[in-house]
């Protein structure tokens, strides 16, 4: 969940800690900046500039950020991190390692969304050498934010922002290449302004094609109190710079939550799916796996993005392949009960979307992986008009291939050396061997851990992992599942790349 699900809670948030900077902090700042500002040229000096940056960053930006539910360090109840200080980049421009002062990701693809970069309490806003000729006059924040393009067009700039705004575009330039990924918004701020460009590649890569409009600048106010500015237009800021809002998608919803997203009557495509922990479980003797789940709604308007519905209600999936049966059945209930009261919440019956459709639908997949692993060893699934990613019995019926003793070429038998007589979290197998959810085939194991490549994509089909991933869309918490068990059997086995040793 969220740390501050609204605007209003992040910005009390923010200005409970701005009032403690401002009561406590900054007549220490102060403090210094008087004792090191006794000197004949009357210049702050390098050690007290990278100092006063220290502290905006300490007690401001980091506040600000995690007021805009970006976090630095992952927090019991609260969301993994998704925001890295001091990230090292290897510059695309100078060849040389920089450091970005932050770098804001998806926390379930890795994917930059956010460059800030702070400066020193006090450094000085844009301004061009030569007088304005547009714009001039009409506001102050009009002003800069014609410097700034009339800067990165090639117009000389006051004081070190010719240099500064170089130095965005080339940390944007580097993070884009590097990355895979195009930040969607990049910020500089001293903590008293602060200038948000909301369309980064248009704006930094290309400024004669871009406006005024691209970038929102936050000038001080009347108030002597740093961070002024922020607290004063929080709620704008929040709607340009909070995580949720940077990655355009809505956050995850509970029931109560749901009608504030999608009008009652309206009609909608829905598809199941689990939310899944892998835990290792160190016992005396051994380390054992325990998989825990719970069901999940995707829920989408015609044209717009997937929202997603959690029921909070974990269960664990049983070892025992003869408890497995009512497991299944008791996952099931809990979801059609779920399903049931999200159908009543919105007053309509909605499209029931199969894995194997949506896996054919490059626009559905894009915006929705079958497999993604949020954190380490926690991942959201999708299980189409199903409820759990298991069946509950082979769609083959007697494959020898169960049992590791019962495959007659002991070349083809993995592992190796010896059954997995017990659940292995080193094998990554939750079911052993023999048993109708296990397979003890090498073949399929190779298959299985084959590589996605960039040449070889094309005749995987749709998968959730990247390039140079196993094939099998489960590989990262179940490694030895029966394919003919699991839920994603269709979707593997109508690719070129894929069979099965077991027939139909």
């Amino acid at each position: 969940m969220s740390r501050f699900p609204n605007a209003n809670d992040g910005q009390q948030f923010f200005r409970n800690e701005l009032r403690k900077f401002n009561e406590h902090h900054k007549s220490k700042i102060e403090q210094i900046r008087r004792k090191y500002s006794d000197n004949p040229l009357n210049q702050t000096p390098p050690e007290l500039d990278d100092l006063l940056e220290a502290h905006v960053r300490r007690y401001l930006i980091d506040r600000l950020l995690i007021s805009l539910n970006w976090n630095i360090l992952a927090e019991d109840n609260f969301e993994v991190t998704n925001l890295v200080p001091e990230a090292p980049i290897v510059s695309a421009t100078h060849r040389t390692t920089r450091y970005l002062d932050y770098l804001g990701m998806d926390r379930e693809t890795g994917g930059a969304l956010l460059i800030v970069e702070s400066k020193r309490l006090g450094s000085p806003l844009p301004a061009l050498k030569k007088r304005l000729t547009t714009g001039a006059g009409k506001s102050p924040e009009l002003d800069v934010a014609h410097a700034i393009l009339a800067g990165l067009i090639g117009d000389e700039l006051l004081n070190n922002w010719g240099e500064w705004l170089a130095t965005l575009r080339d940390y944007f330039l580097t993070v884009e290449q590097r990355g895979d990924s195009t930040p969607r918004r990049v910020v500089i701020t001293d903590g008293n302004w602060c200038i948000v460009f909301r369309e980064p590649k248009t704006t930094l890569l290309f400024p004669d094609r871009s406006t005024h409009d691209h970038i929102s600048i936050y000038l001080p106010t009347e108030s002597e109190d740093i961070g002024a500015a922020f607290e004063a237009n929080f709620i704008r800021i929040f709607e340009s710079l909070e995580y949720g809002c940077v990655l355009g998608q809505i956050r995850a919803l509970t029931l109560s939550d749901l009608t504030f997203q999608v009008p009652p009557g309206k009609q909608t495509t829905m598809i199941r799916g689990l939310h899944l922990k892998y835990f290792e479980v160190e016992e005396l003797y051994q380390t054992t796996p325990r998989i825990q789940i719970s069901p999940l709604l995707f829920i989408r308007v015609e044209g717009g993005e997937w929202i997603r519905l959690e029921a909070r209600e974990p269960e664990d999936v049983p070892t025992d392949e003869d408890q497995l049966v009512e497991h299944i059945n008791t996952v099931q209930a809990k979801a059609e009960e779920f399903a049931d009261a999200v159908t009543h919440a919105l007053q309509a019956k909605p499209i029931w979307l199969s894995i194997e459709d949506h896996y054919l639908d490059p626009a559905s997949f894009d915006q929705l992986k079958g497999v993604t692993e949020t954190r380490q060893n926690e991942f959201i699934l999708l299980t189409g008009t199903d409820s759990h990613f298991l069946r509950r019995t082979p769609t083959v019926i007697g494959c020898p291939f169960h049992d590791w003793y019962k495959i007659g070429n002991k070349n083809q038998r993995h592992p190796a050396l010896a059954p997995l007589s017990i659940p292995s979290t080193e094998q990554r197998a939750f079911f052993i061997a023999p048993g109708s959810h296990h397979c003890a085939h090498h073949q399929v194991h190779a298959a299985k851990s084959s590589q996605i490549t960039e040449a070889n994509r094309p005749r995987c089909g749709s998968r959730s992992g990247a390039n140079h991933t196993a094939f099998c869309e489960i590989w990262p918490f179940e490694r030895h599942l029966c394919c003919r068990t699991c839920i994603f059997e269709d979707v593997c086995t109508k690719t070129s790349v894929f069979n099965l040793p077991c027939g139909s």
